[in-house]
């Protein structure tokens, strides 16, 4: 990311005593090599933040207006350097990764050029324009359609003020009002890999409070579905999955999380448990008999399934009368340039025929 600068300085005070002594050598090791102190987060502290927004007679905070970075002289809360979109923001469309914090990049000024229009979340790019339909918006271009979530069953309200997260949000605590209030933390107690507890921000799928899940190490910068599999894992509920409340994903699911927001799509109540559906069914197992035992068996990243018990590690395939289908079935980032009528045609496509979705 561009004008990322951090100052390291140590003072060494003499001394005659050799505790004294030895416990100042020992303070400057720590600090002169970061790998010692990335045990959650990588680098320094002075990475993220400052103590005082003053180095040199310079700021050291940067605001971001969606374009380019500039210092300021106003702090951040928390002694940030940077907002949520700041720090996971970035001026080049090769850039997945900070280079310094190691933050995975959510929004490019320009169209990614990694990935599948960016990692697994999406990249705020593509609302950045006028398209309102390739993904949420925190941006300051607010929804030129929507005023409410679809399908609120919850009464969220949220409006046009959609956040990274808090109550407005996806991320953090959905029971705490504002960003930085609700994921406060998170960052220095990270657990990856396998989650399956979700108790606190930290150890949930994507800092997705209550939400399980198998995290791929590179936010699916890289992936494959080969020798070995390199993709994240969902976690799916089952028999249409269980009501969400305002805050709390039904199931600990994917959907679930949805259906804090769009509960009226989630839930065996709005869809019905078993076929006649009222709505798409999702978290309800794909049946391995009938038209279905002919469905693919290869994992397709196109159109991810969930999984009923989370895996230890990722798999290249799918099972039939145990993998369910979820919201990101339909609603991937691989598909976010498609209109939303032409996601399921997709899903039948990719995962049924093994045929690759035709361009938007």
């Amino acid at each position: 990311m561009n004008n990322k600068k951090f100052t390291r300085f140590i003072v060494l005070k003499n001394s005659t005593n050799s505790i004294n002594a030895l416990c100042c050598l020992l303070f400057a090791i720590l600090i002169c090599i970061p790998s010692l102190l990335e045990a959650k987060v990588t680098g320094v502290c002075s990475n993220c933040h400052t103590m005082h927004n003053s180095q040199n007679g310079s700021a050291v905070a940067y605001d971001f207006n969606e374009t380019s970075f500039t210092k300021t002289d106003t702090p951040k809360d928390c002694l940030l350097i940077y907002s949520c979109l700041g720090c996971h923001s970035a001026t080049t469309a090769a850039t997945w990764q900070d280079a310094i914090t190691k933050a995975p990049i959510v929004f490019n000024t320009s169209a990614p050029t990694y990935g599948v229009n960016g990692l697994a979340g999406g990249n705020f790019y593509y609302v950045s324009g006028t398209v309102d339909d390739t993904g949420h918006n925190v941006l300051s271009n607010t929804d030129g359609t929507l005023t409410a979530p679809p399908g609120d069953e919850n009464t969220t309200g949220i409006t046009t003020d959609l956040t990274c997260a808090g109550t407005k949000g996806c991320h953090g605590d959905r029971a705490i009002s504002g960003s930085l209030a609700a994921i406060k933390g998170a960052h220095h107690a990270n657990v990856g890999g396998q989650l399956i507890s979700a108790t606190t921000v930290a150890n949930s799928y994507r800092f997705l409070k209550g939400v399980h899940g198998y995290e791929d190490s590179d936010w699916q910068a890289t992936t494959s579905v080969g020798a070995t599999p390199d993709h994240n894992e969902y976690k799916a509920g089952t028999l249409g999955g269980t009501e969400s409340t305002i805050s709390t994903p039904g199931g600990n699911s994917i959907s679930g999380l949805c259906g804090e927001c769009h509960g009226n799509f989630h839930g065996s109540a709005d869809t019905n448990a078993s076929s006649p559906f009222i709505r798409h069914p999702i978290d309800l197992v794909i049946p391995n008999s009938g038209e279905y035992a002919s469905m693919s068996t290869t994992y397709n990243l196109t159109v991810p399934v969930g999984r009923t018990t989370v895996p230890a590690a990722p798999s290249a395939t799918v099972a039939a009368g145990t993998d369910a289908v979820i919201c990101l079935s339909c609603h991937s980032n691989k598909l976010l340039l498609l209109p939303c009528q032409r996601h399921y045609d997709c899903y039948c496509l990719c995962q049924f025929n093994q045929q690759e979705c035709p361009p938007p």
